[in-house]
């Protein structure tokens, strides 16, 4: 007797089919989906804006529109929110007005096809600490970085051809500034109320240094004036009383020391002759020392074509006490590694003289990254010193290394050192008890003691900050602090990895004082709570060698046999249906639906 070739009907195959794709949509990880929540728009012919978790991004190619104070960007009303901006490729201009009063702004990053800063297109932004200029840029116009009170580390390249009136007029942090030779129009009142500049190099071939350029630089040190100038304008040093030397290559040098004095009552001397004052070689600016019996402050800058190196040292004596302290800030913005070693020298040199002097302080080093990034074998020379190194890269994140709690052997030397983060708005809560959610991704895994800052804004200064981390379907709360009054919430992590989610909640459902960690800065208000709120490094994204956290391991796995379980039971069903249907054909009998019972096969007589 042959035997029926065996067959499954479409129903039960359809069946089989739903079963395999229920179970594997069980290998979707049952997590809170979140939505980000984003503004965008047009602001130019051919860009676009969209604003995201504090960053404005500008996309596209050609010229930002110029607004007025009659028709203000569109994201105007959102300005506070701004924490950061992101200019990309393809942008050739920055529209008057851009972003004007953005007050929380901290990080700038421009692209190399950026011609023209317009008019008032940063005015106001009070924490803009650092910029770095491309080497396309044409124009930068009136008031473009007026009351930038914070900013600092201003390097302009050759290039740059238009500076116009007030363009950085009340910078009351800039140090230090070259005008590269390039420059053919220099305004008025360009660096007037600069009340922190030391050192100015004027390099641009122009013949009169503009009425009020350096008007109230109480602090201006050194200048060098370019051998073309005949005259100086109306009140250019008027309140300039600090000026030890200004360097003149010029044929008026008479003409010019009068010039120059008949401004203020104060001593200035004006030296003829090749001043070595080329980017290329290291300069050092003189020193400005102020004493009042129990603080004396001295300022520094150090600048080459790698490295602007502002440094300030300041003694403290109290009479109570009878006790000295001194107080070591160092700020840097260097664009490679040469700049990098250059830092180096200079940390070395100033912690040798501290370690001389034998007294307590701190010694603060802030560096900005431009087109460099903090390996381990640079960090490593600093382990288990009494250093604070405070870094900021290119995108606007910041984080801070307590040398003094890392030990050399838990740097890895060929590794990078980066807490670089993309933040972005959530707007569903997924667990989290609070209104408002930020989504944080970090870009490299980093695996020692640091405390990163989050950008949330100054209107959420003296809030609550709880950091998350995602931890299977539910979120896991690492840390609470209290944001400081920059909008900066510092969180204390002794890991973070690129694999895992993390969530920053503000004013989650009882955090208060007592149990969140009070920054430095608010020290004064809180007194003891400040003393009892020291931060303490939490371990977060544990990664295993498949690169993902213990927490998503143990969810997959179960995952994983729950489906191994299930698909074993569906195949073995099928199979015992199969052996069911061939033994009915191989006794003639009628193939019978999966629910009825087989029948029961009776012996064939000859």
């Amino acid at each position: 007797m042959s035997v029926k070739n065996s067959h499954i009907r479409k129903p039960e195959w359809c069946r089989i089919i739903a079963v395999l794709v229920v179970l594997t949509l069980m290998l979707i990880p049952f997590s809170q989906l979140y939505v980000m929540a984003a503004e965008s728009g047009e602001c130019g012919e051919n860009l676009t804006w969209t604003l995201n978790g504090g960053r404005l991004t500008i996309s596209g190619t050609g010229t930002m529109t110029d607004y007025s104070d009659a028709r203000m960007p569109p994201w105007y009303e959102m300005a506070n929110t701004i924490t950061s901006i992101v200019i990309e490729e393809g942008v050739t201009s920055i529209g008057e007005l851009a972003f004007f009063d953005c007050k929380n702004l901290k990080n700038a990053v421009l692209p190399e096809t950026l011609k023209d800063i317009g008019i008032r297109a940063f005015k106001d932004c009070s924490s803009l600490k650092y910029l770095n200029f491309p080497s396309s840029l044409y124009s930068i116009n009136e008031s473009a970085f007026e009351n930038c009170v914070s900013l600092n580390g201003v390097r302009l390249k050759e290039g740059v051809v238009v500076i116009a009136d007030k363009a950085f007029f009340r910078c009351s942090s800039l140090t230090d500034i070259t005008v590269p030779e390039s420059v053919n129009f220099f305004g008025m009142v360009v660096f007037a109320y600069c009340t922190s500049l030391i050192r100015a190099d004027i390099r641009c071939p122009i013949n009169k240094l503009p009425d009020w350029t350096f008007y109230d630089c109480k602090n201006l040190v050194s200048v060098a004036l370019p051998e073309q100038i005949t005259e100086i304008g109306a009140d250019a040093f008027c309140n300039c009383d600090n000026i030890s030397s200004i360097h003149y290559m010029g044929e008026d040098l008479d003409s010019i020391q009068e010039q120059i004095s008949s401004d203020s009552s104060g001593t200035k001397t004006v030296s003829g002759g090749v001043v070595n004052w080329d980017m290329s070689e290291e300069i050092n600016g003189s020193v400005i020392e102020t004493n009042d019996h129990k603080t004396t402050s001295a300022t520094s800058v150090t600048e080459t074509e790698n490295s602007n190196i502002t440094t300030t040292q300041t003694v403290n004596y109290d009479d109570e006490l009878k006790k000295v302290t001194a107080d070591t800030y160092i700020s840097a913005t260097v664009d490679n590694e040469e700049g990098l070693n250059e830092l180096a020298v200079k940390i070395d040199e100033l912690y040798e003289e501290r370690e001389k002097l034998d007294v307590s302080g701190e010694m603060t080093v802030e560096i900005q990254l431009q087109d460099v990034e903090i390996t381990g074998e640079w960090l490593s020379q600093y382990a288990e010193k009494d250093i604070v190194i405070e870094v900021t890269a290119e995108s606007g994140s910041s984080w801070q290394i307590d040398m003094n709690d890392v030990k050399e052997e838990d740097i890895k030397k060929d590794a990078v050192y980066s807490m670089e983060y993309v933040m972005s708005e959530s707007e569903q809560r997924g667990g989290i008890e609070t209104d408002t959610v930020y989504k944080v991704n970090f870009v490299k895994e980093t695996k020692i003691n640091t405390q990163v800052g989050i950008n949330l804004g100054s209107d959420y200064a003296r809030h609550y900050a709880t950091l998350y981390q995602k931890s299977g379907s539910s979120s896991e709360a690492i840390q609470n602090v209290m944001i400081d009054e920059t909008g900066k919430a510092s969180f204390a992590v002794a890991n973070v990895d690129n694999k895992t989610d993390y969530y920053v909640g503000i004013d989650a459902s009882g955090v208060t004082f007592v149990n969140a960690t009070i920054p430095k800065s608010l020290s004064s208000e809180f007194g003891n709570v400040y003393e009892n709120s020291l931060p303490k490094y939490e371990i977060t994204g544990r990664v295993s060698k498949w690169g993902i956290t213990g927490g998503q391991f143990a969810l997959y796995a179960g995952l994983a046999i729950g489906f191994i379980i299930a698909v074993v039971t569906v195949v073995m069903i099928f199979v015992n249906k199969m052996k069911s249907r061939r033994l009915q054909e191989a006794g003639g009998a009628p193939v019978q639906n999966a629910e009825q019972k087989p029948q029961k096969i009776s012996k064939i007589k000859k």
